[in-house]
């Protein structure tokens, strides 16, 4: 199945919906957000292969791009040379699993949120998987089974 893009679909309208920000869903940065703006609310780890490549470039940082942020130690500088030579700087979490920045009302830095919150679109993550693809990803904690059933809600409703 082709991947369905979010113009094709029409603007998202979550309504209040924070299944994305919710269990332990991985809310990676990508090189045009800075880590500065997140406090220290956020993580590295060393990019694994699946992460690098043409079709996830926003997701890596290379090692070149964080020695230029000098926000990490040469520790993990180290560690990131022998891995991979990419890592991937991620938002924290609670200990319930909910993003660090998710609060009663919705996000509490909207107006700063990372790159992949704003252009997140769970109906066309849906779409663009196989009934297989989304059984995996569930099963791997990539993506929760709420972000689909919300993806799914949003496409009945739009019929």
């Amino acid at each position: 199945m082709d991947p369905v893009t979010a113009i094709e679909l029409g603007p998202l309208k979550c309504n209040g919906c924070t299944a994305c920000c919710r269990g332990h869903t991985v809310i990676a940065m990508s090189p045009l957000d800075n880590p500065k703006d997140y406090k220290d609310h956020y993580t590295f780890a060393p990019a694994d292969e699946s992460m690098i490549g043409d079709d996830q470039p926003h997701l890596t940082f290379s090692i070149d791009v964080l020695e230029m942020m000098n926000v990490v130690s040469e520790e993990f500088l180290q560690a990131v040379r022998r891995h991979s030579g990419f890592a991937i700087i991620q938002l924290q979490h609670k200990e319930n699993g909910d993003c660090i920045y998710l609060g009663k009302e919705g996000c509490t830095i909207y107006d700063r949120r990372p790159q992949v919150c704003r252009k997140f679109d769970c109906r066309a993550m849906f779409l663009s998987q196989t009934r297989e693809q989304r059984r995996e990803w569930i099963k791997s904690g990539q993506m929760s089974r709420e972000v689909y059933a919300a993806a799914r809600k949003r496409l009945k409703q739009e019929e």
